[in-house]
């Protein structure tokens, strides 16, 4: 993104347009191929032809989803999406936060794009071919996240680490590439249920202690998917291969052998009996490679976690825990007794 750049997320979903009401926000995950047929459809139109300054750049990100770009003068961020959250809920018209006049433009922008993006999906042959099925329609794009680019010092800068990121989801490579964070691909690595885990580790681990990195992050995706899904075997086989993944890099010769900290947490919850995510914390467990820490937990979830040393925190102090961590690793590997 940049100056002059506004960027929306955008989901392919199924609106009942006589009543007004998103039915799902999220159609079959296995719609990769509609979804790109979507978006190359809606690429080769004008999206906006009421606002000669403008255009609108629609661009494939996974499943369902897509990244929308309207590029033009005078554009604001100061506004809501068209995204109800939930369904089956009313669809959102897109209002302004501000009483700016950028703001006005943007939403009057955002609502015949809206529109204009229905009027082509219901029409396609993908969801003339849903109807004979008696499927519904995917046909609305709802517009979320509306964002413009913002300067912020690097993640080098800011804590002293060069940093790497192994991320197929791409929000989060996108907050990693904002902030600095060299991106890494891992083939395999799909951000989905068949994401090769394994791969993710290895190239992080390989590229930590061939290129001089200080620290890797690594982020699973699918575990969140299957809570959306309400897909309680989905979601124990993926945490447990994660379990796997973790056990890997642990015996990476040079983690196995050096002094390094090893820290497993999660963004959110996404309880499968709620199918969305929820505010209650996250567990969070740190370890020392050679030595311990005292008053660990010996299982990862909440229960566990909460009674651990660290207590609760909040997500803007785990960085100042790890460089704590680091900073005193010595005098942690040999604690002095009580």
């Amino acid at each position: 993104m940049g100056n002059g750049y506004l960027q929306l997320q955008c989901v392919f979903s199924c609106w009942n347009e006589e009543t007004g009401i998103v039915t799902k926000r999220r159609p079959e995950r296995d719609f990769v191929e509609q979804a790109k047929m979507f978006c190359q459809c809606l690429s080769s139109v004008n999206l906006i032809p009421s606002f000669p300054q403008h255009r609108a750049e629609i661009h494939y990100a996974k499943e369902h989803r897509c990244v929308i770009k309207i590029i033009g003068p005078s554009l604001s961020d100061e506004i809501s999406g068209t995204d109800p959250t939930k369904d089956p809920m009313p669809i959102v018209i897109c209002v302004p936060s501000s009483n700016s006049d950028d703001a006005i433009l943007t939403c009057q922008i955002v609502n015949e794009l809206h529109m204009s993006i229905w009027r082509i999906l219901k029409a396609h042959p993908v969801n003339i071919d849903r109807q004979k099925r008696g499927e519904p329609p995917v046909n609305v794009c709802l517009l979320r996240g509306c964002s413009m680019a913002i300067n912020v010092p690097s993640f080098e800068a800011q804590h002293g680490l060069k940093a790497l990121l192994i991320a197929p989801t791409p929000i989060i490579a996108g907050i990693g590439k904002t902030v600095g964070l060299s991106l890494l691909k891992a083939p395999g690595a799909t951000g989905t249920l068949d994401t090769d885990m394994f791969s993710k580790a290895k190239v992080a681990m390989d590229a930590l202690f061939t290129n001089s990195f200080d620290m890797a992050v690594i982020h699973i995706k699918c575990v969140d998917d299957c809570g959306h899904d309400g897909d309680a075997e989905g979601k124990i086989n993926a945490l447990q291969r994660v379990d796997d993944m973790v056990k890997w890099i642990l015996n990476y010769p040079e983690i196995e052998s050096g002094e390094h900290i090893i820290a497993v947490t999660g963004d959110h919850s996404t309880p499968i009996n709620v199918s969305d995510h929820t505010s209650e914390p996250v567990p969070f467990v740190v370890s020392l490679t050679k030595g311990s820490l005292k008053g660990h937990p010996t299982l990862f979830d909440e229960v566990s976690c909460s009674s651990g040393v660290l207590g609760r925190f909040v997500g803007s102090s785990v960085m100042t825990i790890l460089k704590n961590l680091r900073t005193n690793y010595q005098a942690l590997q040999n604690p002095q007794p009580d």
